[in-house]
């Protein structure tokens, strides 16, 4: 996690999704992926988040 700086966001989380024609269960690796940003947020008390689409780029 690394602060926001001049972002209008306080913190940045960063993750990675699964890649989708690798991953053997990728539907479990991308929600692990978006439960662990909620833990990491919980963790340091922020109290709003928002997501973009993750693994539905050239990967997903």
């Amino acid at each position: 996690m690394y602060r926001g700086f001049l972002l209008p966001a306080s913190h940045v989380i960063h993750t990675v999704g699964p890649i989708y024609d690798v991953d053997s269960n990728p539907a479990a690796s991308l929600a692990s992926a978006y439960r662990n940003s909620l833990r990491v947020a919980k963790e340091n008390n922020i109290q709003y988040i928002a997501f973009p689409a993750i693994s539905c780029g050239v990967y997903g």
